[in-house]
């Protein structure tokens, strides 16, 4: 079945009660059922759907480990003169583990989106069904003078609306795997701290206004490497677990751009033992 099919059933269902009234509960069911059995048939059997998002999530998660390698040798170059070599043998030595955290994260998102595809598919033929039975108990003994075609439209409208959401909903649980994962992976690679980075300035995209007030804060990871050494202090934004997480809220298409190294935090940040180790680290450097 197809979309025309579903239009097709609801307007023979519409011109029905137009001409005939509503004087029967009997035939309200009956139609309620066509309607249904049209609009399930309509969708993607929940099988392929939830194939499909598998692939989806899947694709997400592939992209973000073709990084990691890239992502380690950064940190290599870096590691040395910022945190000793100690820290980079260390996440070396946790990559496996990083690795089965990463997979067990898109196993869950998998198996969850395959309950929320089929909620999705309820809800779209529920909500069709509330607005046709909610015109039909309107409607006179003696029928309508209402054009068919107009109810026709706006029940179909109701319908593609709650799909649209669905596919909506899609794309934003692969927003969410992939600002899970990137957390993961920040987190088992020492980051000790996190930039918020907000689409406000996106035409046309819906941003929370408490989103667009966190844009580019910096927010502390608790019990950080360098919070442990007593190089830094957390910052007058707070820790990111105080905060709910981008991509956390739905539609959220907010980011997290990490901080791994002390000279990439604000002055304010550093206790004094770490602006010593920093001005240290410096004096060799100028050596």
């Amino acid at each position: 079945m197809s979309l025309r099919n579903l239009q097709t059933v609801i307007r023979a269902a519409v011109k029905y009660f137009s001409q005939q009234g509503y004087t029967s509960q009997k035939a309200l069911d009956i139609w309620s059922g066509r309607i249904s059995e049209a609009a399930q048939g309509s969708m993607i059997s929940p099988e392929e759907a939830s194939a499909q998002i598998a692939r989806h999530l899947s694709a997400v998660y592939g992209r973000v480990m073709r990084k990691v390698p890239k992502h380690m040798q950064a940190l290599q170059s870096t590691t040395a003169g910022r945190m000793g070599p100690e820290m980079f043998f260390r996440r070396i030595a946790s990559l496996p583990e990083l690795a089965h955290k990463m997979r067990n994260e898109l196993d869950r998102r998998v198996a969850v989106n395959a309950d929320l595809i089929r909620i999705r598919r309820e809800e779209s033929t529920a909500a069709t069904l509330r607005r046709f039975k909610g015109w039909v108990s309107s409607i006179p003994p003696s029928g309508t003078p209402t054009p068919p075609s107009d109810e026709t439209n706006l029940l179909m409208k109701e319908f593609r609306k709650v799909r649209f959401e669905a596919n909506r909903l899609n794309i934003d649980q692969g927003h969410k795997l992939n600002a899970a994962l990137n957390a993961t992976l920040a987190e088992g690679t020492g980051a000790i701290a996190a930039i918020w980075h907000s689409n406000w300035r996106q035409t046309n995209y819906k941003y929370r206004e408490d989103h667009k007030e966190r844009d580019l804060l910096v927010y502390t990871i608790r019990g950080n490497w360098a919070q442990e050494k007593g190089l830094m202090k957390v910052g007058p934004d707070g820790y990111t677990d105080e905060i709910t997480q981008p991509a956390e809220e739905i539609y959220c298409r907010c980011w997290y751009q990490y901080i791994y190294n002390l000279n990439r935090l604000p002055a304010a940040m550093l206790t004094e033992k770490g602006k010593r180790a920093m001005a240290a680290l410096d004096n060799i450097a100028a050596a």
